[in-house]
């Protein structure tokens, strides 16, 4: 059976005289409204539409946060459509894009990291949030509108590992702009070999992907067929093994073994070593499909074009030293 957005009574039927943050609510909505209205937007426009987003969104944030089910500022954002008319509008200032993405990214963070409830559930409220996420996949983002663009496929991702039926709404959404795509999913695999905090947010995000695919034949077989998130991880490696250095230093003539106390000590080595941990981890928790489809290119993409030549020269050099 496919599975229907939630439906929701008019905010017209609530008691909106007893409610101070709806009131304020639709305050700080009429004041963003007005600018919206105007042909021509400059920075202080841009300042100020954004501090009543910021507010309005805090108060569904603090409301989202105290209650298990859809009240009143909810049922008005949904009514009003606030998260997808603000996104719409956002488009048509170009000039503006990544402070208004930025804003916008930074709010979908705050809210979903409070509710206490599902809130992708709404339409009203995932919709715009797809929408947003693949307008970043389309431009040049900005380093710190990549920060928060992860965090936010990261809560994405941990909604759909508590909620797996939200994946068929990411699938539904995408395909009213064209042929299906996993946007939560593509928006990651940049990142897949990543150093530092953002790369590792992106593959924990990944893994609970993968971990979905092993119960979900049909997302299996989309990365697989649609995305190129195997062969980014051989090549990944790849490009990170010919980065290594070709010595370490030891003070143990008997050294033959590499402790992770002395490889997490060198950059390079690091980051090799989490992204050869990665590809493990996927090929043990996703779907065979995946499973099988990454070793392959591993194979022939890694262990026999780098690392082949690789061990066969430290082999030569051995022989021809003693």
């Amino acid at each position: 059976m496919t599975l229907q957005w939630k439906r929701h009574h008019s905010v017209e039927s609530l008691d909106d005289e007893t409610s101070i943050e709806l009131t304020v609510l639709r305050q700080h909505w009429k004041q963003i409204l007005q600018i919206f209205q105007k042909s021509l937007i400059d920075q202080d426009d841009i300042t100020c539409v954004t501090s009543h987003f910021q507010h309005a969104v805090t108060l569904l944030t603090n409301e989202v946060a105290s209650h298990d089910r859809p009240g009143p500022v909810l049922l008005y954002f949904i009514a009003e459509s606030i998260l997808d008319t603000f996104f719409v509008w956002s488009l048509s200032c170009p000039e503006y894009a990544s402070d208004l993405k930025y804003h916008q990214l930074r709010c979908f963070e705050f809210l979903l990291s409070r509710a206490q409830h599902e809130l992708l559930f709404h339409k009203q409220i995932f919709k715009p949030l797809l929408n947003l996420l693949r307008s970043c996949e389309s431009s040049t983002s900005l380093e710190l509108i990549e920060k928060h663009m992860i965090v936010v496929l990261n809560q994405v991702c941990v909604s759909i590992t508590r909620n797996p039926t939200l994946l068929e709404l990411c699938f539904d959404i995408s395909a009213e702009h064209g042929p299906s795509k996993f946007v939560i999913f593509s928006l990651l695999i940049p990142f897949v070999h990543r150093d530092g905090l953002a790369g590792q947010q992106a593959r924990d995000a990944l893994l609970l992907i993968m971990q979905l695919s092993y119960r979900n034949e049909p997302i299996a077989k989309y990365i697989v067929e649609n995305t190129n998130f195997c062969p980014i991880l051989a090549t990944g490696l790849s490009a990170l093994y010919s980065d290594l250095p070709h010595r370490l230093a030891t003070n143990n003539d008997e050294w033959f073994i590499l402790t992770k106390q002395e490889w997490s000590e060198n950059p390079s080595l690091v980051q090799f070593m989490n992204s050869l941990q990665f590809c493990n981890d996927v090929i043990q928790i996703a779907h065979p499909i995946i499973g099988h489809h990454l070793l392959q290119f591993i194979y022939h993409g890694f262990l026999v074009p780098v690392l082949g030549p690789s061990i066969h020269q430290v082999s030569y050099f051995f022989l021809f030293s003693n």
